[in-house]
């Protein structure tokens, strides 16, 4: 028997990886010329950006193709991968192009870059592949037929994420796209405009047997879904979100028993929604949002489910949770991370939360409960927690702290009560805290870390008092304050100038009080837009200097790229999910809620304060303003001639104060100018006409009485004259009276008391008076009475009677 000797294992290791270095050689260095001088021309067709590409610009002849980023090859050194999604190529793909020349692709990906160009026509070349990923390539027009010649393949993706789309699969329409596609196991068609009906959409895309993943959002469907549909039992994802399906949901869904993902939001449901798909033990992810007709309640989910994600807001769903939610210890609660209800009518106390759930949204809902005190140890892993519009009462818990992970806490709208927890503007990673709408008394809490995350602090419309707290100039990247509608007592909050993220300041309904400039603070608020210091008792001249800091308001650079932009806050661990911050302004001469406060939308309201003296020119600067508000103080002087250069400005408001002069023309090239009142003032001469001013009513400028024209009368000689109303609570102004209608008033109690005075305060004139009126009286009676006697029953009665003869002369 013949002996091996043994070989050392360093030396084994040190064979093996030559041995694969070797091999790894060969393969790679096997790419054909043909292939090489394909991908160069390609390279050299395309045109991309040198920044932005990664895998094209490392293509060169020194190194062999198939080790090129975004290129695999096969054995025989033949390309059959190409991997060029998100190389910013722009441009157009020719039909003849060499792209079209690798016939022995099998994978191809051009997803994400910017072609926008017609479809080429030329992919039924490419007839082994069986991965095409097209989407969100900028392509537009028709998709060509040609694309269905390709029926090796298993994944095609076309989905555009533009709207309105620029796609088309009208002619040929979708069946005759995917009549060949018989093996086709993934299609994704997102935002291509198909616009057939139900029975059409369903019918071709029945013949699919493979099928495994659908998407179509966006594209145009019309309803109800077809029962031709249910042949597809291999189906595990199925998105239809944003189509115009409109009828009720098929309980042909349950009959899907690998489904895993189902998503019909804003479809137009109705009708109720059928618990059978609930019980599905493969579902994890549901989403049926945005349906409001669609109903429906919970019932107990299987033990043992997969769901992870279920989203079912706004809708009619109605009743109670289910147990297995209230339960923490099931299982099917702790596979469940997010769970969106709100916008429904559901109803009861507040479930126990599920164990690892992160996002939790019950809001707007009828839940009425108080929470239950031991609330944060259920919260260890949520991000997201909004309770908001329901009827929870009772004291906020301190356990709420607990929560130390939390990003986003809302429970603005209810019936809460008691002080706001200390501990809770302590947790580090809160990034907003939304208290607005309950009954919270004390003050707010001086306890904000030193790492402060807060990006919005929102506490209106509450009963809290006290000063703003110093700690809060901790949180340096806040960027929405509202302390409005409530008792606070304090100065102008010079201490928050350093906190340059600042964007909306409402300070609105509060007892502040004092000047509002900051002449010892280098800091400034560059980003602030909305500023709301209204109904306070603010006082002082209006400081020009702290205004140039605000540049935002100045700035009309980035118009168009503000106007899409809002501020909110994403949720961390969530791509997609925000909290829309809320704010409410005076637009218009009415209370206007912003929902979504664009970055681009700037106000000032200055109103029912002391504030006093001129409007400082400074404020003409703010060339991005949409609002402006200084009414009900006693400003003076003119009206800047530069107001002009508030071009964006859509709502004026200076009445009620003691501004002179005539109204500046430069007013009237305000072309966006919907809304003035320059009302109760002391303006002169004639509004300037031919321009959109005389669109205004006439109660716009009242008050004024030295000015006429129209919307007022024709000429000087025949002015408007009206009583001005009460100065408001806090204004610290008299009333002005228009003394032409008192005059009648003043001269009768003026001769009343000539008359009245001597005779309360003057003996002799009194005796004088009463003898006087005494003859006048007798004159008077005795010439039209006399006096006779009678007897009655033995008494003698005297009795003035009227004289016959008078009566008869009468």
């Amino acid at each position: 028997m013949m002996r091996i000797s043994k070989i050392p294992f360093p030396i084994l290791i040190v064979l093996h990886w030559i041995f694969l270095f070797h091999n790894i050689i060969l393969v790679s260095g096997i790419c054909h010329d043909h292939q090489q001088s394909l991908l160069l021309q390609l390279k050299n067709d395309l045109n991309f950006s040198h920044v932005s590409a990664i895998k094209l610009v490392s293509w060169n002849q020194s190194q062999e193709c198939c080790q090129w980023t975004g290129v695999t090859c096969d054995n025989e050194g033949h390309v059959t991968g190409l991997d060029l999604s998100k190389e910013s190529i722009s441009g157009i793909l020719e039909n003849s192009s060499s792209l079209f020349d690798l016939q022995y692709l099998q994978m191809l990906n051009l997803a994400y870059n910017n072609f926008h160009f017609v479809f080429p026509s030329k992919f039924y070349k490419l007839k082994d592949l069986t991965y095409l990923n097209l989407s969100n390539a900028g392509f537009e027009g028709q998709i060509p037929l040609e694309i269905s010649h390709l029926t090796r393949l298993f994944t095609l993706d076309m989905s555009t994420d533009i709207a309105p789309s620029k796609l088309k699969l009208e002619n040929p329409n979708l069946q005759m796209l995917v009549q060949n596609l018989t093996s086709i196991r993934r299609l994704y068609l997102d935002g291509v405009s198909i616009s057939d009906m139900g029975q059409e959409w369903c019918s071709a895309l029945s013949l699919l047997s493979s099928l495994e993943e659908l998407s179509l959002s966006r594209c145009n469907l019309s309803g109800p879904i077809d029962s031709c549909l249910g042949r597809l039992k291999q189906l595990r994802i199925i998105h239809l979100n944003q189509n115009n399906l409109s009828g009720p949901v098929p309980e042909l869904l349950a009959n899907f028993s690998n489904l895993a993902s189902l998503q019909f939001s804003d479809c137009g449901l109705s009708g109720r929604f059928p618990q059978q798909v609930f019980q599905l033990r493969t579902l994890t992810m549901i989403d049926i949002s945005y349906n409001n007709d669609l109903h429906g309640s919970f019932q107990d989910f299987p033990l043992n489910g997969s769901l992870q994600s279920l989203i079912v807001s706004n809708t009619g769903f109605s009743g109670t949770l289910p147990d297995s939610l209230e339960e923490p210890m099931q299982k099917p609660s702790d596979n469940l991370f997010l769970l969106d209800l709100h916008h429904n009518n559901l109803r009861g106390s507040l479930p126990t939360f599920p164990k690892n759930a992160t996002y939790l949204d019950f809001s707007r809902n009828n839940f009425s409960s108080v929470v239950p005190p031991d609330i944060g140890y259920h919260l260890s892993a949520t991000i997201f927690l909004s309770l908001s519009h329901n009827n929870f009462y009772g004291q906020i818990p301190d356990s709420m702290c607990d929560a130390s992970n939390l990003q986003v806490l809302d429970l603005s709208s209810n019936e809460f009560e008691g002080t706001i927890p200390p501990c809770l503007s302590n947790i580090e990673t809160l990034g907003v805290l939304s208290l607005r709408k309950n009954r919270l008394t004390g003050s707010i809490p001086d306890t904000f870390p030193l790492s402060c995350a807060l990006r919005t602090l929102d506490v209106k419309q509450n009963e809290l008092d006290g000063v703003i707290p110093k700690s809060l100039a901790n949180c340096v990247t806040l960027e929405v304050l509202d302390l409005g509608s409530n008792q606070i007592n304090d100065v102008f909050p010079c201490m928050l100038k350093n906190i340059s993220t600042l964007r909306v300041l409402v300070l609105r309904t509060n007892r502040f009080q004092g000047p509002i400039g900051c002449p010892n603070t280098n800091g400034t608020w560059n980003m602030l837009q909305i500023v709301d210091l209204a109904f306070n008792n603010f006082s002082g001249s209006l400081p020009g200097r702290i205004f140039l800091t605000w540049t935002m308001m100045m700035s009309e650079e980035n118009q168009a790229a503000s106007e899409v932009n809002r501020i909110r806050f994403q949720v961390g661990g969530f791509n997609g999910l925000y909290y829309q911050d809320v704010v409410s302004v005076t637009y218009k001469g009415r209370q206007m809620r912003l929902v979504k406060i664009l970055t681009v939308f700037t106000s000032i309201d200055f109103s029912h304060n002391h504030f006093e003296g001129p409007i400082p020119k400074e404020l003409m600067y703010f060339k991005a303003l949409y609002v402006l508000n200084l009414s009900h103080n006693a400003l003076s002087g003119q009206i800047p001639s530069s107001i002009g250069n508030l071009k964006k400005l859509e709502s004026l408001d200076l009445s009620g104060n003691f501004l002179r002069g005539k109204i500046p023309s430069q007013l009237a090239t305000l072309t966006f100018l919907s809304f003035l009142n320059l009302s109760f003032n002391h303006l002169v001469g004639k509004i300037p006409t031919g321009t959109q001013l005389q669109t205004f009513e006439a109660s716009s400028f009242e008050g004024n009485d030295g000015l006429y024209g129209p919307p007022l009368t024709a000429s000087s000689d025949n002015q408007v004259h009206v009583l001005s109303p009460p100065s408001p609570t806090g204004s610290g102004r008299s009333l002005e009276i228009d003394w032409n209608i008192l005059s009648v008033e003043l001269g009768l109690i003026f001769g009343l008391g000539i008359v009245i005075v001597p005779l309360l305060y003057c003996k002799q004139w009194r005796v004088r008076y009463w003898n006087r009126v005494d003859n006048i009286l007798c004159y008077i009676f005795l010439r039209l009475l006399h006096l006779e006697f009678e007897n009655h029953g033995g008494q003698t009665n005297m009795i003035l009677r009227l004289r016959n003869n008078h009566c008869h002369d009468l």
